[in-house]
């Protein structure tokens, strides 16, 4: 495999087909937006009296659940769409956004499925891993202690496996067509039979992460700067008013480029593992 093919064929279709941000961001806002985490630091007494109404309570709780579900579904309707473009188009087929979100939706049932006996597997994985642990600690504080370094690295290789085995059983359901288990059984077949490139794509999606991360957070240091200069000439309002605007516009669209150039690497790699695509050339696909 060539790996900075990958990266090139990969950066090339995120960057011609822009219509796949839309997908990418919908996938960002379903992996982190889904999350609502309220932290009350100190506890005014305009807080208490609000908190002390049930029906406020209520209502804010399932307004979260609400957004939580809504969330979760538009982020497998837009991941299996992501995969099933970039792999049209990499297969020099037509396709466009409203393709992607029918495959999204076509598939969303078995992803979810996917998604739940991933969940399962944490969490069994978690259960087995923990109960040593805390036997240990009951025993004796220092066994406690030295199982813990011997169980915690065992314990992030058998996430890292899992999520390994999740990205290509997605991959396996939209491409291939197959159903939850043999999704998850292909998976885990692709991984264990081609352990030396998917460390390597591993590490190449790490490393992009990091770079992204980076840039992400100096240019919004520069974009928080902005908002300090417009303060001062502007007032404190227009200043926020505006800087709320660009920092959503920012945020929208970095996630939704940098989403769709990790999933179409993934989608690419794992063409090229499964040798699913001869040598592919980027399409000039129907953009509609």
């Amino acid at each position: 495999m060539d790996y900075g093919v990958l990266v090139s064929r990969a950066l090339r279709i995120m960057w011609k087909y822009k219509y796949l941000w839309i997908l990418g961001f919908l996938v960002s806002l379903g992996e982190g937006g889904g999350q609502v985490i309220v932290n009350f630091h100190k506890k005014s007494d305009l807080t208490s009296s609000f908190l002390a109404q049930p029906g406020i309570i209520l209502l804010l709780v399932l307004s979260g659940v609400f957004l939580f579900v809504l969330f979760l579904i538009l982020r497998y309707i837009a991941h299996g769409g992501l995969i099933h473009c970039v792999n049209r188009i990499d297969r020099s087929e037509p396709t466009g956004l409203g393709d992607g979100w029918k495959a999204g939706l076509r598939n969303f049932w078995r992803l979810f499925g996917i998604g739940i006996l991933i969940l399962l597997m944490i969490i069994s994985v978690t259960v087995v891993f923990a109960a040593p642990v805390v036997v240990a600690f009951l025993i004796h504080k220092t066994l406690g202690i030295l199982s813990l370094v011997f169980f915690i690295p065992l314990f992030v290789i058998a996430l890292i496996v899992i999520c390994f085995i999740d990205a290509y059983a997605d991959r396996v359901c939209v491409i291939e067509g197959k159903g939850v288990t043999d999704s998850i059984k292909e998976g885990w077949f692709t991984f264990r039979n081609n352990l030396g490139k998917s460390i390597f794509v591993a590490t190449i999606s790490l490393f992009s992460s990091i770079v992204y991360g980076t840039l992400f957070i100096l240019i919004g240091l520069g974009l928080v700067a902005d908002f300090f200069l417009a303060w001062a000439f502007a007032g404190l309002i227009p200043a926020m008013l505006i800087g709320i605007s660009i920092m959503l516009v920012y945020v929208v669209i970095t996630e939704g480029i940098f989403t769709t150039f990790l999933s179409a690497f993934w989608t690419l790699s794992y063409s090229e593992i499964k040798g699913l695509i001869p040598k592919p050339a980027i399409a000039q696909s129907d953009s509609k």
